[in-house]
């Protein structure tokens, strides 16, 4: 990786970067200006190696949401079916 970063100063701030807890602190980790080959380089890297952990925790991510939309949407629907019922019917 340090190979593909030129040089070890940007290797740290690129590693640091992706490490960042948000977009904003990730932002601040890099530096101005970077050459071109560099982002392509650790996008194929991170496709290579990392590529199944990524999916995982994304995954993990949303069955985590799942698992918290699911009674929503049950609490949801049976909301809907009790206005249904109090609304009054149209006449024919």
């Amino acid at each position: 990786m340090v190979a593909l970063c030129e040089n070890q100063t940007l290797f740290d701030q690129i590693s640091k970067a992706l490490k960042a807890a948000n977009i904003q602190d990730s932002n601040a980790c890099l530096p101005a200006e970077i050459s071109e080959s560099i982002p392509k380089a650790v996008i194929e890297l991170i496709e290579d190696h990392d590529k199944t952990e990524i999916l995982y925790k994304l995954d993990a991510c949303i069955e985590e949401v799942n698992t918290k939309i699911s009674p929503l949407q049950k609490e949801l629907k049976t909301r809907g079916k009790q206005m249904k019922k109090k609304l009054p019917k149209k006449p024919k």
